[in-house]
């Protein structure tokens, strides 16, 4: 007879999930949500907004960085500031540059 480690069954996740608002502009604001997980909430001539679902804080910060200035995090607010905070650093690291020309 085998021994299970643990009762939990392996090949079933449940993940806490949390509601992310954020905002699209520029070349960006013609998006259209293509995740599951999205859905758009407003629209005008200028931006987007989408919430979304998400489970994984570091891949939403992957996905929406790369984005650059055609993104903002409007909510959650904790989320918007670690979005500072990275941006901040990314223009610490380019200003040292700037500074030794």
């Amino acid at each position: 007879m085998a021994v299970r480690s643990s009762q939990t069954p392996w090949c079933v996740f449940h993940f806490p999930t949390m509601e992310v608002r954020y905002r699209m502009s520029g070349p960006l604001r013609h998006y259209q949500p293509r995740r599951r997980s999205e859905s758009e909430v407003y629209r005008d001539r200028n931006c987007v907004e989408i919430i979304t679902k998400e489970d994984c804080v570091f891949w939403l910060r992957q996905r929406l960085l790369r984005y650059g200035a055609n993104v903002r995090v409007l909510e959650p607010d904790w989320l918007s500031k670690i979005f500072l905070a990275e941006l901040r650093q990314a223009y610490k690291n380019y200003s040292e540059l700037e500074e030794s020309q």
